[in-house]
Formats: structure tokens, C-alpha cells, sequence
């Protein structure tokens, strides 16, 4: 799990591929391999596409795959030029190829294929025509669903293939001729002079004005503090909020699909009478952490096991002792930063009522005293033992000892590449619940590895006797969960899903010691989910419920925010709910609290914002758009500012445009300056300006503030 601050250091454990079944080294799967964005695109003869051309790798369980090789080659069209033949994907299963086009106009294409590959190779289909030409649009001044005339040069011949935007509307083409269009001008514009344009893709034509009578009415009534949920294609396109002074909303757009690995592009405009002045704004992708690199890629390894959890206690080789003394000695297998099993002899050095404490022959001297060990003890049995155990389950005990056993090893240490900011503490590896029949390196046992003290740095980066001590405790809370979880359910559930309970049970012996009074013990047990938490609100595009390795310290804090959400709204029994239950993921927290992910991901949006907002700090918020169990913009930061990324616009044209990944959210603020010329007309579409259809899995929550 994390530690300290954002990791950026490069890692040969980025190049790791936990693909393997039973030991580190596996046969290479099959896999398939689809288009992921790319196809369709249109540029002038001998241009390059605006846009690379990408595939994903999926493997059969639907996962992305790393480090594949895909093939790339033209076969249609004369002169097309790759900018490779072949490319890898990176961590998310993607990868892409950039393409030139000849100087023949009309249709070309592209395939993509991989080794071992399962279906059909990837065909992405693109044209090359010369850029369209207005000449003249009749009338010049028109109605709302009255039809228009363009004439010109260079249109398809086919309707659907002319796209005709007034402004950020697209017209609706009834009929086409390579010189003439006839298109329906669309029903919501509000009144203005419109610029109209033909466009084929991206080649777009010259712009031309036509004065539009528009509809000015208001149809969207909602109360401060009122909210409204929109999954309706045409209702997303518009949606018109009426114009009076001061008033303020935050719409939300989101795509709630639960399906990792795709993405939606989205464009969200706001129209009002005039004249158009557009402008855009993209967010960058998430950041990965090092920390959580190695646990990801141990929670995706653990997914493929082919057996699950031992179901009774099993007899250990005769070396090792059911009942072991202080000094006794124990041979251990821990996982290493090779991917292999390194041999390990440890002796016991403290034995407390929940755990038996080994220490590595080769720890560096001046590492943990009796004293350290004893503290550790007592926090494990007094503090994480009993809270994780009530609100998630009880752990395995297949050695039969009524005890967990927590190996302390310079193994873990030497994770960590030198010079990291951040470090991997310690884990739990399901290998050793496993038979040595399924996984080789199994110490058949319930077992944490944690990093020793190590002042000379003999192992890696120089880690200081208390730096040490007061990490490794969070650490045994996050990973008792996920041994606890394990055990209950005989796997863990969605990458995502594992990690946000894992983090709550940090959060959770937080409030155990907030009971005592000790205030130190409680910050060190919420800091590191606050940091995260922070980090997402600065990009609320990180997908909740991606698969990609090594996931990022963002995804993590909005799982724990979400699962914070869930904590207050329904109480700590959907914790154990979630934990326990057989479904898995997005469908696992929808049966767990009898709401559909769609609408939960709506009013937890609403609650990212609302909560404690200063707007409604005297009520007319509902129960079900805040955090009960946490102020957010107090406990988060402080008196720092509060880091929600939000796009701020006024009651006039302005647009955001982009793509979300799946279960992924912008906020976009309006607010009257004064008393506004006319109700803001929002429309929100997919790609070209055509409405989301019911498979898009996109949605619009609107919030009226004020």
C-alpha cells in the first residue's frame, strides 16, 4: 500500500505482468483484441488522421493486457503510410498507430492484429475527401425546425455522413447531393445568428451566418438545493434553465458505465441569445503510484488462482511448530522485486494474543527493539484485530494456529527502487492461503510482510527505526482487510472494490482511536486516505472502476470516498454487506444498498460538491447529497482551499468537451452575473453532436445551487 506522498520514480516493478496461475512465470494467454477509438475518421488526401488509431487487449476474463504486440498494416487504399508496423500496449491494454493518408480520395483501411489472439483483427475503416465548400445557405433567416438549403461543393452523398452544426447544434440532414444539402435547422436553438458549417468528420467546411428564430422558453424548474437526474438522450440535448438574477447551477456529466476499458467522448453547451464564443477544456489522465503498483498487480495475480481458500486446517512441515516460542526459527518464502520466491530464515521475536511476530536473520542491527515489537502487538490485538474483524469478518486459520504471523524482512524493503519518494511498506500475498499444489512459494499460513528498519541502507533508501514503526500500522489494518476479505469470499472482489474496503478499514480503527481521545493515532490512520481523496477531487475524470495496472492514487481515493459515501448513508453493516458477498463490483454495492449504480453515482457526485458547501450550511441540501460521517471541505484540507476540480462558465456560450472513462464525472458551475438576457439553453451530446443513445451509459445530474 502507499506511504508517503505522489510516486513518480520509474520502476523495473512497472514492467512486472501478474498474469501467472500458479508461480510467476506462466504461459502467455490468449486475447482479443478490439478497436478502441480511432475508427471512422475522415482528412484531406495525403493528410494524417487527427486522431491515432487504438486498440485494447483484452485477455478472457476481460482484463487489459500489457505488454503485447500488435501488428499493424494498410490493407486498402494506395500510399497510406503507418507511422509503425508495431506497438505495445502499455498498462491500460492499449496501443496505437499513428496514419497518413495517399493522395487518392475515397475509403482505406487498417488492421490491427496480435499473437494468440482469439476473434478477428481490429479494421479500422477511414476516408480521405477534399474539405466541403458553402456557397450559399437559402433562407438566410429561419425558424427552429424549418428547413434550410446549402449549397456547395464536396458534400457526401449519403445524409447521415454530412454533419451540419449551427453553432454547438447539429442540423438534422433530410436530403444529399454532392452540391446540395437540405437539412432541418434543430429544435433547440435559442434566437441568435447562428454559424452555420458542413462538415465530413474533422474537415470541416467555411462558416456562414444564418439569423435563427429560436425557442426561448424555459423547461427545466428546479428549487436550490433541488436536483434532477437525465438519462434520456434527447432530454440530455436540452435542457433550458430560465433566466433570473443571480441564479446558480452545477450540472454534472457522467458516464456510469460499469465496463472497464472503454470511453465516451462528450461535449456540454450552454447557448444563450447572441452570437457564439466557444471555448474547451480536456483533463489529463490520472497519475500511477509506485506503492500501489506493487498491491495491484498482487490483487490481479491473485485473481487468477485456480483454487481458493484452504477450507480446514492443513499439517505444516515437521520444522515448523503449531505453537512457537520466542527464539524459535522458521524457514519463509517471500515474494521478491525479481517476481520470484526469495528463502528467507526468520526467528520469533515477539508473540502476542493475535499474532507471532518473525524477524529476518539478515535484518540490518538497530532495527525493531522488544519494546517496538510489543507496541505493535498490543495495537494489533487492541485496535485493528477487533474493528476490521466486526465490520468486515473473521480471517482464515488454515495452519491452525488461532494467530496471523507477521514476517518483518528486508525483501520488502528492497521493493522499493532507490531514490523513490514513496515506498511499499508491507502486503498480503493470497499465495499463502493456497495449497503449494496451487502456488509454489505458499507458507500456508496467514502471513503479512512488512519492511524492517534499515539506517545504513543496506536494502535500499535509508528507513529509520520511527519512520518504520509508525508506517507499518496502517498497513496491517489495509492488509488484515484484504486477508479477512479473502477468506470470507475465497477471492477478492474488483481491483477498485478491494482496495476502497481495505481503505476503509484504515479509516475505521481512525474512528476507534478518534473514541479514545489519541488525535495523533487518528491522523495517522486518515491521513494517507485524505491525501488520496485530495488528489482525485483535482481530477474526478479517474476512472472508479478501471482495470488498468498499476490502477493510480487516485483511483483509490475515489473508491474510499465512495465507500465512505455508502458508509454514512446506510451505516457499517453494507461494509460487511459488500465484503462477504459472492457479486462483484459495481453489482456487488448496487445490491448491497438496493440503489442502481446509476443513481448512486449521481447523488455521490452531488455530494462531492454539496457536502458542506457554504451555500447550504443552514439545510435545504437532502440527507442523500452529503457525507453524514464526514466534512468534507474541513477535514480534507483544513482552511485550504477546496481542491474539486470545476469548470466555472456564466449565462453565456461556452462548451466543455472531452471523453469519460467509465464511471467518471466533470463539474461544470453556471452562475448569472446580474439579471440575464435569456434562459441558458445546456446541451449535452456524444461525438459529432448526436444524442447518447441507452448503450453510451452516459447521464446528466443537474444541482440548482442558488
Amino acid at each position: 500500500m502507499r506511504m508517503n506522498g505522489a510516486a513518480r520514480a520509474a520502476s523495473a516493478l512497472l514492467l512486472l505482468l501478474f498474469a501467472a496461475c500458479r508461480d510467476p512465470v506462466a504461459p502467455t494467454p490468449k486475447a482479443s483484441v478490439t478497436v478502441y477509438s480511432g475508427a471512422d475518421q475522415y482528412a484531406v488526401p495525403g493528410a494524417s488522421l487527427d486522431q491515432p488509431l487504438q486498440v485494447i487487449v483484452l485477455d478472457a476474463a476481460r482484463r487489459p493486457r500489457a505488454g503485447v504486440t500488435v501488428r499493424w498494416r494498410v490493407t486498402q487504399g494506395r500510399g497510406a503510410v503507418l507511422g509503425a508496423s508495431t506497438t505495445t500496449t502499455g498498462s491500460d491494454g492499449v496501443a496505437g498507430a499513428t496514419l497518413r493518408l495517399g493522395q487518392d480520395t475515397g475509403r482505406y483501411e487498417v488492421q490491427a492484429s496480435i499473437e494468440n489472439m482469439t476473434g478477428d483483427a481490429a479494421r479500422f475503416p477511414v476516408r480521405a475527401v477534399h474539405r466541403p465548400v458553402i456557397v450559399s445557405v437559402a433562407p438566410t433567416a429561419a425558424a427552429v425546425s424549418d428547413t434550410i438549403t446549402i449549397t456547395g461543393q464536396n458534400f457526401s452523398t449519403d445524409p447521415a455522413e454530412n454533419v451540419v452544426w449551427f453553432d454547438g447544434f447539429r442540423g438534422t440532414v433530410v436530403t444529399a447531393a454532392r452540391t446540395e444539402l437540405r437539412v432541418v435547422v434543430p429544435a433547440c436553438m435559442p434566437t441568435r445568428t447562428a454559424s452555420v458549417a458542413v462538415a465530413l468528420g474533422s474537415v470541416a467546411s467555411n462558416a456562414v451566418p444564418v439569423d435563427i428564430d429560436g425557442d426561448d422558453e424555459a423547461n427545466l424548474s428546479l428549487q436550490p438545493g433541488g436536483v434532477i437526474r437525465l438519462t434520456d438522450g434527447a432530454a440530455m440535448a436540452c435542457q433550458r434553465v430560465p433566466a433570473e438574477p443571480g441564479a446558480a447551477y452545477l450540472a454534472i456529466p457522467q458516464n456510469v458505465s460499469a465496463i472497464a476499458g472503454t470511453i465516451t467522448p462528450f461535449s456540454l453547451g450552454s447557448y444563450v441569445r447572441g452570437t457564439t464564443s466557444l471555448t474547451a477544456s480536456i483533463a489529463a489522465r490520472p497519475t500511477p503510484d509506485l506503492a500501489a503498483e506493487w498491491e495491484a498487480r498482487l490483487r490481479a495475480r491473485e485473481r487468477a488462482f485456480e483454487r481458493h481458500v484452504v477450507d480446514a486446517p492443513v499439517r505444516l512441515e515437521s520444522i515448523v511448530m503449531a505453537d512457537p516460542k520466542i527464539g524459535d526459527r522458521r524457514r519463509f518464502k517471500v515474494l521478491n522485486r525479481d517476481d520470484r520466491f526469495s528463502d528467507v530464515e526468520a526467528e520469533v521475536r515477539h508473540i502476542s494474543n493475535r499474532a507471532i511476530f518473525y524477524v529476518d536473520l539478515n535484518a540490518p542491527q538497530n532495527g525493531f527493539s522488544d519494546a517496538d515489537l510489543q507496541g505493535i502487538g498490543n495495537t494489533f490485538d487492541s485496535m485493528i484485530w477487533p474493528v476490521d474483524i466486526e465490520h468486515f469478518g473473521s480471517p482464515s486459520d488454515i495452519d491452525g494456529n488461532g494467530k496471523v504471523i507477521i514476517l518483518m524482512t528486508p525483501v520488502v524493503n528492497e521493493l522499493t527502487p532507490a531514490g523513490a519518494n514513496s515506498f511499499i511498506g508491507g502486503f498480503f500475498y493470497a499465495c499463502d492461503l493456497m495449497s503449494r499444489d496451487d502456488c509454489s512459494g505458499s507458507n500456508r499460513g496467514e502471513v503479512f510482510y512488512l519492511l524492517v528498519p534499515d539506517p545504513l541502507g543496506r536494502h535500499g533508501n535509508i528507513r529509520t527505526r520511527a519512520t518504520v514503526v509508525n508506517a507499518i500500522l496502517p498497513i496491517l489494518a489495509h492488509e488484515f482487510q484484504h486477508m479477512i476479505h479473502y477468506a470470507v469470499r475465497g477471492r477478492l472482489d474488483a481491483l477498485w472494490l478491494a482496495e476502497g474496503l481495505a481503505h476503509m478499514a484504515e479509516d475505521l480503527v481512525a474512528d476507534a482511536f478518534a473514541l479514545t481521545g489519541d488525535s495523533a493515532a487518528t491522523r495517522q490512520y486518515r491521513i494517507a486516505n485524505y491525501n488520496r481523496a485530495v488528489r482525485f477531487l483535482r481530477d474526478t475524470t479517474t476512472s472508479l472502476v478501471s482495470e488498468e495496472l498499476p490502477g493510480s492514487v487516485e483511483q483509490r481515493g475515489a473508491a474510499w470516498l465512495l465507500l465512505k459515501y455508502l458508509q454514512g448513508q446506510f451505516g457499517n453493516d453494507v461494509l460487511r454487506t459488500i465484503t462477504t458477498s459472492t457479486r462483484s463490483s459495481t453489482d456487488n454495492v448496487a445490491r448491497a444498498t438496493g440503489r442502481s449504480w446509476e443513481e448512486l453515482l449521481s447523488d455521490w457526485a452531488v455530494a462531492l460538491w454539496a457536502d458542506d458547501a457554504p451555500v447550504f450550511q443552514n439545510g435545504g441540501i437532502a440527507a442523500r447529497h452529503t457525507f453524514p460521517n464526514l466534512n468534507l471541505r474541513r477535514d480534507l484540507t483544513g482552511d485550504a482551499a477546496y481542491p474539486l476540480a470545476v469548470t466555472n462558465a456564466s449565462f453565456a456560450d461556452s462548451g466543455v468537451t472531452g471523453a469519460l472513462r467509465p464511471s467518471t464525472q466533470r463539474f461544470v458551475y453556471f452562475e448569472a452575473q446580474g439579471t440575464p438576457a435569456s434562459p441558458l439553453t445546456l446541451v449535452m451530446t456524444g461525438a459529432l453532436g448526436v444524442p447518447f443513445d441507452a448503450d453510451d451509459a452516459m447521464q446528466l445530474t443537474i444541482l440548482r445551487v442558488k
